[in-house]
């Protein structure tokens, strides 16, 4: 899976780069920084959504997802997802 980063961050980053060179402007990365900017807000936004960590609460032989409350009565299997809402239930148990 790959990073994702913020375009504003990356933005600040190269503007920062830039700042007390001592060139003139036809050397220096200023002119540059105008075409990076332009170019990376015209990139496509990655599909991606924050991850919600959980965990499940054995309760009167139930499992109930800490994030939202939705019951299953598992046995013997925990799901590392709540099919509920997509939390990851890889944290640890609280």
């Amino acid at each position: 899976m790959g990073d994702y980063i913020s375009r504003e961050a990356v933005i600040k980053t190269q503007e920062r780069m830039c700042l007390g060179c001592p060139c003139d402007r036809t050397l220096c990365g200023k002119c540059a920084a105008n075409t990076f900017k332009r170019q990376v807000m015209e990139m496509s936004a990655a599909d991606v959504r924050p991850v919600v960590h959980a965990h499940w609460i054995e309760e009167e032989g139930c499992q109930i997802c800490s994030n939202c409350g939705e019951e299953h009565e598992w046995i013997d299997y925990r799901a590392t997802f709540c099919d509920n809402c997509g939390a990851d239930m890889r944290e640890a148990t609280k």
